[in-house]
C-alpha cells in the first residue's frame, strides 16, 4: 500500500506517495517531459505517430478511482489521437494508443475499447478532466468528463447500474494511460491518482488509484 498522504503533508513520505500517483517516466520517450513529480507528462513535435505513457502503479482487482486532465496549446481536427484511458500495455508500445490493449476516452469524444470506437460521447476540450471508475473484478468501467454524468446514464456507486464499458478482461494489471499524436504542438495530460489530490469526490467504494 502507497502512504498515504495528508493534506499539508511535506518531507520524504509525502513526495514519495505522491510520485507513485504519478506517470511512469522510465518507460517514456525522450520526446515526453515530466513535472511535479512526475504527475504532469507534456510532450511536443514527434517523428513517431503516436506517444504514449502509463501510469507507475497498475491495479489488477477491486474498485480504483483515477483523474485525467488533457490540455493542448492549439485547436485540433476532431480525429486527432489523444487518447485517455486504462490499458494493459506496459511498457506502453511504441507509435501506438495505449488504449488499443485497453478502453479509453478519445479527443474527439469516441470512447474505444482494444482500438474500436464503442461509445460515442461529447468531444474533449482543452483542460478537461477525464474521470475513470473501473471495477477490475467484474470488468464494468464508467467515465465522465469534469463534474458531468456518468457517460451511460449508469452509477458505479452502490448497487452499480449501466457501465459506459462492459466484459473488460479481467486478473491482469491495468495501468492508467494517455496518448498524444505527433505533428501537433505540445499536449500534456496532468494524472491524479491520490486521494489529497483529486478535483472530484472518489465514488463510494472506489480507492485513488495510487492509494
Amino acid at each position: 500500500m502507497i502512504p498515504t498522504l495528508q493534506a499539508g503533508q511535506t518531507g520524504r513520505a509525502g513526495a514519495r506517495a505522491v510520485a507513485a500517483a504519478g506517470w511512469n517516466a522510465g518507460l517514456a520517450d525522450a520526446l515526453w517531459s515530466f513535472s511535479t513529480l512526475g504527475r504532469v507528462a507534456a510532450a511536443g513535435l514527434g517523428l513517431m505517430s503516436q506517444y504514449s505513457i502509463v501510469s507507475t502503479r497498475s491495479n489488477s482487482a477491486g474498485k480504483w478511482y483515477a483523474e485525467v486532465r488533457f490540455e493542448f496549446a492549439v485547436g485540433y481536427g476532431s480525429s486527432v489521437r489523444h487518447d485517455v484511458g486504462l490499458t494493459r500495455d506496459n511498457p506502453p508500445a511504441g507509435a501506438s494508443s495505449p488504449i488499443t490493449a485497453g478502453h479509453g476516452y478519445r479527443r474527439n469524444g469516441n470512447i474505444y475499447v482494444n482500438a474500436s470506437s464503442t461509445v460515442s460521447a461529447a468531444g474533449l476540450s482543452s483542460g478537461d478532466i477525464v474521470r475513470i471508475a473501473a471495477d477490475l473484478t467484474t470488468g464494468d468501467a464508467w467515465y465522465a468528463v469534469n463534474g458531468g454524468a456518468w457517460i451511460g446514464g449508469g452509477d458505479p456507486e452502490g448497487s452499480p447500474s449501466a457501465p459506459t464499458l462492459s466484459g473488460l478482461t479481467t486478473g491482469v494489471p491495468w495501468f492508467v494511460g494517455a496518448c498524444k499524436e505527433t505533428g501537433v504542438e505540445t499536449t500534456t495530460f496532468t494524472l491524479y491518482g491520490h486521494a489529497a489530490l483529486l478535483n472530484y469526490a472518489v465514488p463510494a467504494g472506489f480507492t485513488p488509484w495510487a492509494d
